[in-house]
């Protein structure tokens, strides 16, 4: 049986890498229930940061980069304030 997938959303901080090629993103979230900042990667159509992103997927330990939250879909919309 696999990881438990989880969907949270929040305001994305910063975009860390983008790959034109592929829509390949790592990206930077403050989250409700999160302390900390939060690393989601996946492919996403176009994604900027001071957009409010959805992510969907399941939590990794990446040897290199650390726990990050591996997205089966991210879905971003505009800012709703300034």
């Amino acid at each position: 049986m696999g990881q438990p997938t989880e969907v949270f959303a929040g305001s994305i901080e910063h975009v860390t890498f983008h790959n034109s090629s592929n829509c390949f993103y790592v990206l930077r979230l403050k989250a409700g229930g999160h302390r900390d900042l939060v690393t989601a990667v996946g492919h996403a159509a176009e994604i900027s940061a001071g957009e409010w992103g959805t992510v969907s997927r399941t939590w990794v330990n990446g040897q290199a980069h650390g726990q990050q939250f591996k997205a089966g879909f991210i879905r971003s919309s505009p800012p709703t304030d300034l």
